[in-house]
C-alpha cells in the first residue's frame, strides 16, 4: 500500500479542523477495508469526536467494516472530553494502524501505540512524521504553556467599531454570527470578561442561540466592583463564576458577600498580572480553552501581553463612524508597524450577510 499517499489525504482532512480544535491537534483519519478507503474523518471541533471515531462512523454509515485505520497522529489512550481512541480501535476489530506521527506530548508519547501492539494490532508508525506534526497546528506550542488557550472574540462594523460613541452595540452583526458566537461559548471551558463589561451590559454569557452547555465565567475585577444584583452573581449557584481580584484592593465584606452567593474570588498581588492569574486558573480548574468576550480594555491588555493565542472576528455589514466610537483593541499597542503582529488567517467565510474571520496572531503561530 502507498501509505504516504493515504496520509496525504488524511493531512488534507486534518487541516479542515483549523481554527476549530485548538489547542488540540488537528488530526485526520481514513478507514480502509481490503485496501479500499471506506471512511473519512477529522477532528472537527474542540470537545467533539476525534478523527478515528469519525472515520469509523463514516464507514459504518456505508455498511462497511474497516480492518485498517490511517491517522496523522497517534491515537489517544486516555479518556478526557472523549473516550480513548485506542479502546475504540480494539473494540471495532481494527487489525492495522498506520500512524503518521507519534504524540509529542511526553505524558502520552508512544503509549497508545504500545496498547494497540499488546492487543495484537499491527502498528506502522512515523510515516510523513514532520508533515503530520506541522499539520497538527499550534499543539506543540500548547504543550509548553502553563495557562489556558485564549481566544479573543469581538464583533465589529465594517469601519472597525465595536459600539457607537454612546456604547450602543446591539446588534452589530446578523443573527447567524450571533449564533456562531453562542456555539463558540459552548465549546470553551470559560468565558472571560472585564468588570466594565459586567457593569455596562449585565451579560448572562449563556448559550441560547445554539446547542451546548453554558460555560463557566471568569471576570477580571481587580477591585471587586461587581454589583451583587448582576445576573452573573445571581446565577452563580448554578454555574461556576470566578473573579480575579487584587489583594488589598477591596473590602473583605464584599468578598464574603460574593462567596455567600456562590461566587469564587481569587486574589493576586497588585497590580493584577493576567498571565499569572490565568496560570493559577488552569492549575485550580483545569481549564484549557477560554474565550475572551471583553471590551477593548481587556482585549487590548491581553494583546499587549501576548496572551491572545487565537482571534475570532465577526464583521457586521454596517458603518458606525465617530472618532469617539471604540475599537476592539485598547491598551498601549505598538509604536511602529514593525512591532505589529501578523495574523495567520485560517478561515474567512460569509455568514448571514456578515463575515467571520479566524486566525492566529504571529507570536502564537498556527504551524
Amino acid at each position: 500500500m502507498n501509505w504516504e499517499a493515504l496520509l496525504d489525504r488524511a493531512l488534507d482532512l486534518a487541516r479542515r479542523g483549523a481554527g476549530e480544535v485548538e489547542p488540540n491537534p488537528r488530526v485526520g483519519a481514513l478507514a480502509l477495508e481490503g485496501g479500499e478507503v471506506v471512511g473519512e474523518g477529522w477532528h472537527a471541533f474542540w470537545g467533539g469526536p476525534h478523527a478515528e471515531p469519525a472515520a469509523l462512523e463514516d464507514a459504518r454509515r456505508r455498511g462497511r467494516r474497516p480492518d485498517t485505520v490511517v491517522v496523522t497522529l497517534e491515537p489517544c489512550s486516555t479518556t478526557g472530553k472523549t473516550p480513548a481512541c485506542t479502546d475504540l480501535l480494539i473494540r471495532e476489530g481494527v487489525k492495522r494502524l498506520v500512524c503518521g506521527a507519534v504524540d509529542p506530548d511526553p505524558r502520552h508519547r508512544g503509549r497508545g501505540l504500545e496498547i494497540l501492539r499488546r492487543a495484537g494490532v499491527e502498528v506502522i508508525a512515523r510515516i510523513r512524521e514532520e508533515a503530520c506534526l506541522q499539520a497538527a497546528g499550534p499543539f506543540l506550542r500548547w504543550l509548553t504553556m502553563a495557562r489556558p488557550w485564549v481566544i479573543g472574540k469581538w464583533a465589529m462594523s465594517l469601519d472597525g467599531k465595536i459600539a457607537t460613541r454612546t456604547g450602543a452595540s446591539r446588534w452589530i452583526t446578523p443573527r447567524a454570527l450571533r449564533a456562531r458566537a453562542h456555539l463558540l461559548r459552548a465549546r470553551v471551558d470559560a468565558v472571560l470578561v472585564g468588570s466594565g463589561t459586567v457593569a455596562a451590559d449585565d451579560p448572562e454569557l449563556t448559550v441560547r442561540l445554539a446547542e451546548g452547555p453554558d460555560p463557566a465565567v471568569l471576570v477580571a475585577d481587580p477591585e471587586l466592583e461587581i454589583s451583587l444584583d448582576r445576573k452573573l452573581v445571581k446565577g452563580a449557584g448554578e454555574r461556576i463564576v470566578v473573579l480575579l481580584a487584587e489583594e488589598g484592593s477591596f473590602q473583605p465584606g464584599k468578598r464574603a458577600a460574593l462567596e455567600e452567593r456562590g461566587v469564587e474570588v481569587l486574589s493576586f498581588p497588585s497590580p493584577l498580572n493576567l498571565a499569572a492569574a490565568l496560570e493559577e486558573v488552569r492549575r485550580r480548574k483545569g481549564w484549557q480553552r477560554i474565550l475572551c468576550e471583553g471590551g477593548g480594555r481587556l482585549l487590548g491588555s491581553l494583546h499587549d501581553l501576548g496572551l491572545l493565542d487565537q482571534v475570532e472576528v465577526h464583521l457586521g455589514p454596517r458603518l458606525i463612524g465617530g472618532s469617539e466610537a471604540p475599537g476592539p483593541l485598547g491598551g498601549l499597542g505598538p509604536s511602529g508597524m514593525e512591532e505589529t503582529l501578523p495574523v495567520d488567517v485560517v478561515k474567512w467565510e460569509a455568514a448571514g450577510g456578515g463575515f467571520r474571520l479566524v486566525g492566529f496572531p504571529g507570536r502564537s503561530g498556527s504551524r
